[in-house]
């Protein structure tokens, strides 16, 4: 039966060159991108297992649903924002361990002062806000300083390495002064 069929494909393969040409590169390019791709796909799929304990991290999302029409066509949207109580509440009544919270900002200027030093003003495309928490739930490590103490005052910083690099050159920049405005 199996020798039929591939006797009838390369029949119809043969009648017809230019489409078997087509079907045929397709099929290989098809193949060349899923090979190319692959390899990225899994990266991105183990992206965050270099964090400790990635398995108990999760990230809660707002599944917002509503109609307006009487119910004919619904809107739906996914949102990771939650409100500030939110943490509490999930805490209280479920088995949730801690809760940490973060939110993206673009967009922020930043003066540098430090003593022996002229102020100067630059502007951080990226930058996050966070509880002081932050730590506790993503081990990433530090190069001067210790995480622990990283956001225990209120205006604490924790900064990259390249931009200490390029604010402090290759000073140590625990207990220097960072003066940040965030546009709006």
């Amino acid at each position: 039966m199996l020798l039929n069929y591939l006797k009838l494909s390369l029949r119809l393969l043969a009648r017809n060159p230019f489409f078997t040409f087509i079907n045929v590169a397709g099929l290989s390019i098809g193949f060349a991108v899923f090979f190319i791709l692959w390899p990225f796909t899994q990266s991105e799929l183990q992206s965050d297992q270099f964090i400790k304990d990635y398995e108990r991290i999760a990230r809660p999302i707002s599944d917002f649903r509503w109609t307006d029409n009487g119910g004919e066509s619904w809107g739906h949207l996914n949102l990771t924002v939650m409100p500030s109580h939110t943490g509490s509440e999930v805490i209280k009544h479920s088995a949730v361990e801690d809760v940490t919270r973060f939110t993206s900002q673009r967009g922020s200027v930043v003066t540098v002062e430090y003593p022996g030093q002229s102020p100067f003003t630059t502007k951080i495309d990226r930058a996050i806000i966070a509880d002081r928490n932050f730590f506790e739930f993503f081990d990433l490590a530090f190069i001067y300083g210790a995480a622990g103490n990283a956001l225990n005052k209120a205006d604490g910083v924790a900064i990259s390495q390249q931009t200490s690099i390029s604010f402090f050159g290759g000073e140590d920049p625990v207990d220097k002064i960072l003066r940040i405005s965030i546009e709006v």
